[in-house]
């Protein structure tokens, strides 16, 4: 069905209804991708309040007893989905499986909402962005997906490539609509305006001929430029399409996680970091 790209997808869970909806798109991308499913948990044990300490409770749950509890809660049955059980960070958890298994997929949900909610529901999903060296596919809203119709957001580099390469590997058989969108933002104004429309007249040159190279590159890319808000207008566009796949660019490159991280609290489809 999907060429073969990942080998392992790693689905962070826990035992709330949501985790039920993020561990459902994992298993159905498994499927699709012939990947070896692995879903993990990190332990934490429960805490009882006293007048001057928090102590953990008697008898706190073993892992293999958290990996029962786990299959019982998601339906696993057999061994063909591996289950691990460990103390530690979620986060932390999923990037050190992603040393042992190769060619890895992280999968996490993001909730959203109020700052609260954010805190609890997306604490991991923002740590992933940040640290993970590998693929992510972050879950948003509460339906479980096929990819078909997907937007690749593109800022004129080569890094940003790799999306619309991972795209055409990963969808090569199958019936795809996508698009590729460049958001042109404005340079910012300054008082000297010959010297304003100078650097807009320059910025337009060196966008026109970097656009050409992609269209060489790639022929016939469905493309789609606009100006503004690079969140706003991508969050926009979103309502035609059910997937956002965005590459990461160097390790450096605040912006674009941090981009990332805009178009995950506000978007309401999942997006694939690559």
């Amino acid at each position: 069905m999907f060429n073969r790209e990942f080998e392992n997808i790693i689905v962070g869970v826990d035992f709330s209804p949501y985790s039920k909806i993020v561990y459902e798109q994992a298993k159905k991308l498994s499927q699709l991708w012939d990947a070896q499913l692995i879903v993990v948990h990190a332990v934490h044990d429960p805490l009882v309040f006293e007048p001057m300490f928090f102590l953990p409770i008697d008898a706190p749950m073993t892992e293999g007893e958290y990996q029962k509890r786990i299959k019982k809660f998601y339906g696993i049955k057999g061994n063909k989905i591996k289950v691990i059980a460990e103390h530690g960070n979620t986060a932390e958890l999923m990037r050190i499986l992603c040393m042992k298994y190769r060619y890895a997929l992280i999968v996490a949900g993001f909730k959203g909402g109020s700052p609260i909610a954010e805190f609890f529901f997306g604490g991991t999903a923002q740590s992933l962005i940040h640290t993970s060296k590998v693929p992510l596919w972050l879950h948003r809203g509460t339906k479980v997906i096929t990819p078909k119709r997907v937007l690749i957001p593109h800022d004129l580099s080569n890094e940003s490539n790799r999306s619309i390469d991972l795209f055409k590997r990963l969808l090569l058989n199958q019936p795809k609509d996508y698009e590729v969108m460049f958001v042109r933002e404005k340079p910012f104004p300054v008082l000297n305006y010959d010297l304003y429309k100078m650097t807009e007249k320059k910025m337009l040159k060196d966008e026109q001929s970097k656009i050409q190279y992609l269209l060489g590159k790639y022929p016939k890319l469905p493309f789609y430029t606009t100006t503004g808000s690079v969140t706003e207008k991508i969050v926009k566009r979103t309502s035609r399409f059910d997937l956002i796949l965005m590459t990461h660019h160097n390790e450096g490159d605040l912006f674009a996680r941090e981009e990332a991280i805009r178009l995950l609290k506000k978007s309401n489809i999942p997006l694939l970091i690559v």
